[in-house]
């Protein structure tokens, strides 16, 4: 469970901001740090995903067969992110994001 006390990093914060700009969408983890412009290496993000899974903010899933084939057929299977209710509140309090867009 999310401890106040835990501060969120730098890259945590852009991540809850760029997955609450597009709630419904699930992400592949290059697609994030690319979005993210350089605030984490691709080396570090999968502990940052997990510190943000763990906390309720993201949840994720393994890639379908079907989005497999379809959108990344050379690619091996992946992971994808989304942003959980917990994460859309927490972005909210922050000043990440307003309103229910998404």
């Amino acid at each position: 469970m999310w401890r106040s006390s835990m501060a969120l990093k730098r890259f945590e914060l852009v991540l809850l901001q760029i997955l609450s700009s597009n709630r419904a969408d699930w992400w592949l983890a290059l697609d994030l740090v690319r979005a993210a412009r350089g605030y984490v290496g691709p080396l570090s993000v999968y502990r940052r995903f997990a510190r943000l899974e763990k906390a309720s903010f993201i949840t994720s899933r393994d890639m379908t067969e079907e989005e497999a084939t379809n959108e990344y057929c050379e690619l091996p299977r992946r992971r994808l992110y989304q942003i959980a209710i917990l994460g859309i509140r927490q972005a909210r309090s922050l000043g990440l994001v307003q309103g229910r867009s998404g």
